[in-house]
Order: structure tokens, then C-alpha cells, then sequence
């Protein structure tokens, strides 16, 4: 149960014994609060008048919150915080990776991928439990936005493969769908479009 204080910040009422106690919303837990919002959904556009109603708190002091919260993202390395202006505008976290980020990365994955136990019988690689890491492949994800942001997709496409986990993570880095491709259709997909190709031979 929430209320709004007299300032116009949220105050939280906590039940204590049969009543409540108020406890007003400090600006480090709006800040851990909007962190936690933008992350979760990244190049999701919010505009401050959510996060203004969220906290119960005047814009201006939520574009300062925001300043504290882009100051660390990228001292830490850890993408970037844009803000748009304009009645369209507001605020995107973009999981954006530094160089040195996705060279540790790179190093990583030749380290595993290297191993000799990794090759199976048939001279086959085995790679799915670097393919069905959500670590891994968030941060995989993430550099592909990293590399290709200007291109702008507008969806993911991906064969019905070993690849849809890598297919999930950029569609969620590039917060658009993903597309499967498969030999056949399933009803319970919806609608698709099918392809048919003329031998040559």
C-alpha cells in the first residue's frame, strides 16, 4: 500500500502490528528500483512520466536520478543509458559491450571451444552447453547489438536449429521478435509464409 507524501514522493505504508508505518521511497532505492526496470528490458523506450508516476516524484528529480544511473553504466562498462528528446521521447538502457569486454569474451569461448573433449564421435563438435547458457548467450547478444545497432532490424531470424537460444538473447538485446524458419508449419504458430524452391537440376 502506497501514498503520496507531501513533497510528491512515494511513501510506502508497511504493516506493523495491526497498522501501518510510512517510509518514504529514499533516492537510492529509486535509483536500484529504475536500474532494475531498464535492464530488465532493454532498447525499451520509457518515457519519465512512467517512471514519475511509478515513484510519485517530479520529472526533474527523476532526470537527475537517470544522471546517477548513466554516470555508472558506463564507468562500469555496462552499456549505456540514452535518453530521447521530445513528446516521443524518454529514456533506453542498450546493453552495449566495450572492446575489452567482448575480447574476454572471445578468449573465453576459443578456451572452451578448443578443448579436446569437446569433439564426439563423427568428428562432430559439442556445443550445446555454451548454446543453452543464458549468460553466455546475454552476452553474446549483446555484442551483436553492440556491432550491428545501426542496422536496425526489425526481426530476428533464425533457423529451427541449436541456434534459437543466440536467436532469443539478440532479439532481446535488439528488443524486437524473432523469426523461426522450419521446413513445416505448425498450426498453433499462427500464420506463416511458406517458400517453395525449383530444382535446377
Amino acid at each position: 500500500m502506497n501514498k503520496i507524501g507531501k513533497y510528491g514522493d512515494i511513501i510506502r505504508c508497511i504493516p506493523d502490528y495491526g497498522g501501518f508505518f510510512m517510509q518514504k521511497v529514499r533516492r537510492t532505492e529509486r535509483i536500484v528500483a529504475m536500474t532494475k526496470v531498464l535492464t530488465d528490458q532493454p532498447n525499451q523506450l520509457f518515457s519519465l512520466n512512467h517512471f514519475s508516476s511509478l515513484f510519485g516524484t517530479a520529472k526533474s528529480t527523476i532526470s537527475e536520478d537517470l544522471g546517477i544511473i548513466k554516470e555508472a553504466v558506463v564507468n562500469y562498462g555496462i552499456g549505456i543509458i540514452e535518453t530521447l528528446p521530445g513528446a516521443t521521447g524518454g529514456v533506453r538502457y542498450l546493453p552495449y559491450s566495450t572492446t575489452d569486454r567482448i575480447q574476454q569474451l572471445v578468449e573465453q569461448l576459443c578456451i572452451k571451444l578448443t578443448n579436446p573433449e569437446r569433439v564426439i564421435p563423427g568428428g562432430f563438435l559439442y556445443m550445446s552447453d555454451i548454446l543453452f547458457s543464458p549468460q553466455l548467450m546475454t552476452s553474446v547478444g549483446a555484442i551483436f547489438l553492440t556491432k550491428l545497432a545501426a542496422s536496425k532490424p526489425d526481426h530476428i531470424l533464425t533457423v529451427e536449429t541449436k541456434g534459437i537460444p543466440l536467436a532469443m538473447m539478440t532479439a532481446r538485446a535488439f528488443n524486437v521478435p524473432v523469426v523461426m524458419v522450419r521446413r513445416d508449419s505448425r498450426v498453433t504458430e499462427g500464420s506463416s509464409v511458406s517458400i517453395n524452391y525449383i530444382s535446377g537440376s
